[in-house]
């Protein structure tokens, strides 16, 4: 439950499937995406009634399934302008929740660009930002209900992993993953990166290194 509106001059995991593996940039809407990337247009932040209530009910998803995860990291990693969010994490292993309506089709393949941009980043900055060795990616899948929809959550209560949930509701899908995956997004990035680099105030990318935030 990161609050970070401003995405200018990083790509961030999200971006992955949808826009920097993507085969197409002529489009209207990858065009838009990369104007904001640049600062030349600003941030539309879009959140419909699924995606707000997946927002408040992340923390309480990751505490009912163990209230010992950590929450809300980010790994700035400068070499490729990368700014990946992280929504929980423990002993090395990475949590993603992912929340959406009962009865929808839905699969963790179209976060697949996200979550091997999420693993490859810990894994390669692990010892050097002070972190447990990295073990594996799971997903969190939580289907939420029509009631928790629309119900209005106390801000607080959100933040603090308060909600009720229902743990036998949630689903815990270990990811398979290999460092090599990456390969692909990384060719891709590459040139996105240059030219990130290129435009971005020195105080945004500056040296060429890494850094952990904790929210």
């Amino acid at each position: 439950m990161i609050h970070e509106y401003d995405r200018r001059f990083y790509i961030g995991g999200s971006d992955i499937d949808k826009y920097v593996m993507t085969k197409n940039q002529n489009t209207k809407g990858w065009q838009s995406w990369w104007a904001q990337k640049c600062g030349l247009a600003e941030h539309e932040h879009y959140a419909n009634s699924a995606m707000r209530t997946g927002t408040m009910l992340e923390h309480s998803i990751l505490k009912t399934w163990d209230e010992s995860i950590e929450w809300d990291g980010q790994i700035i990693y400068r070499p490729l302008m990368l700014r990946i969010n992280y929504d929980g994490w423990k002993d090395g292993i990475i949590y993603e929740v992912k929340c959406h309506r009962q009865l929808t089709e839905w699969s963790w393949e179209r976060y697949r660009g996200q979550l091997i941009c999420q693993a490859w980043v810990y894994e390669t900055m692990a010892e050097e930002l002070g972190l447990p060795e990295f073990k594996e990616i799971h997903i969190l899948e939580y289907a939420f209900d029509p009631e928790e929809e629309s119900t209005v959550y106390d801000r607080e209560t959100a933040e603090n992993g308060e909600i009720p949930i229902l743990r036998d509701r949630i689903n815990d899908i270990t990811i398979p993953y290999r460092h090599r995956q990456f390969k692909g997004i990384r060719s891709r990035l590459k040139p996105l990166a240059k030219q990130l680099k290129r435009i971005a105030p020195e105080e945004q990318h500056g040296e060429e290194t890494v850094e952990h935030i904790l929210k």
